[in-house]
C-alpha cells in the first residue's frame, strides 16, 4: 500500500466489508472494472506517443 495508500486501504476495507454484502460486493466490481479500463486506456494512449 505505498503508492495512493489511503485509496489502497479504503479498498481493501470495502473488499472485508463486501464479504458479507452482495450488493457492495456489485458496486466494488464495478469500481475495480473502471480503474481497469483508465490503466488500459492510459496504456494504449503512452503506446501511441511511444510511435
Amino acid at each position: 500500500m505505498a503508492l495512493d495508500g489511503g485509496e489502497n486501504a479504503a479498498i481493501l476495507a470495502v473488499q472485508v466489508l463486501a464479504v458479507a454484502d452482495q450488493a457492495l460486493t456489485e458496486k466494488l466490481n464495478d469500481y475495480k472494472k473502471e480503474l481497469s479500463a483508465g490503466v488500459r486506456d492510459m496504456n494504449n494512449e503512452a503506446a501511441i506517443q511511444a510511435l
